[in-house]
């Protein structure tokens, strides 16, 4: 396990760095720097080093030179759950285009569309249309 290092709020993140990826900060989206500091499963099981204050101190000692104090007590906060991160809600996109200006069609529109074409309406069975001007899609 190799433990990576956000240098804005202190956060320090275990991971089994194999394919050496890299990782984001979940408070400050920063992009976590690798440090040199690994452990064995062992010590993992029996020393779990997130709970061990000395190695996070000597790791933020190290790699976190501009910690932000705000965010790092933001960080504490979450870590202790006083604080929990909402996810953002997914935006809704158009499946052609991939734009975010989209609407939702009411049901009056749908019911007139109906009326005026019968069965060969084509709003009576989508939900959404793109408000783009190139794209124009309904689903």
């Amino acid at each position: 396990m190799t433990a990576h290092c956000c240098p804005k709020c202190g956060f320090i993140l275990w991971r089994n760095d194999v394919l050496k990826e890299q990782f984001q900060c979940e408070v400050c989206n920063t992009t976590l720097t690798r440090t040199d500091t690994t452990v064995t499963l062992d010590q993992w099981v029996n020393e779990f080093p997130n709970n061990n204050p000395n190695i996070q101190r000597t790791i933020r000692a190290k790699y976190c030179n501009e910690i932000d104090q705000s965010l790092l007590s933001l960080r504490e906060k979450i870590e202790s759950g006083k604080i929990k991160l909402e996810s953002p809600q997914p935006t809704p996109r158009c499946p052609t285009c991939g734009g975010t200006n989209i609407r939702k069609m009411g049901t009056g529109e749908k019911i007139v569309n109906t009326l005026a074409w019968g069965v060969f309406g084509n709003k009576r069975k989508q939900q959404y249309e793109c408000q783009n001007p190139k794209c124009l899609f309904r689903w």
